[in-house]
């Protein structure tokens, strides 16, 4: 299960016709906050309070549809992204989601 989903996902879910129309999609490139991780490590400055925080702030995962996934920009945040909002790249190009409630029941 994902923290989020698109509106479009969630109507394809509903709809019971999800067979390889759906991607699990992670809201901030994981690739920016496992770099901190690997880097830390390796200079033996790894602390369980900045990986607890990295998560918090920037593990956010969305169900989408493979059109939506398509036109996200791929692994690089734009250079105008604050680095703090994990929504920036859905917001950019308009896509819509909401908290997935199905995740917590």
């Amino acid at each position: 299960m994902t923290d989020f989903i698109t509106s479009n996902a969630k109507e394809c879910l509903e709809s019971g016709q999800i067979s390889k129309k759906l991607v699990y999609e992670h809201m901030i490139s994981k690739n920016l906050y496992i770099k901190e991780i690997v880097q830390a490590a390796k200079k033996g400055e790894l602390r369980e309070e900045r990986i607890y925080e990295l998560l918090l702030n920037y593990y956010y995962v969305c169900t989408v549809t493979v059109e939506e996934d398509k036109i996200l920009p791929s692994i690089k945040m734009d250079d105008n992204w604050d680095s703090k909002n994990p929504f920036y790249r859905y917001e950019k190009i308009g896509i819509t989601f909401m908290r997935n409630v199905e995740r917590y029941v």
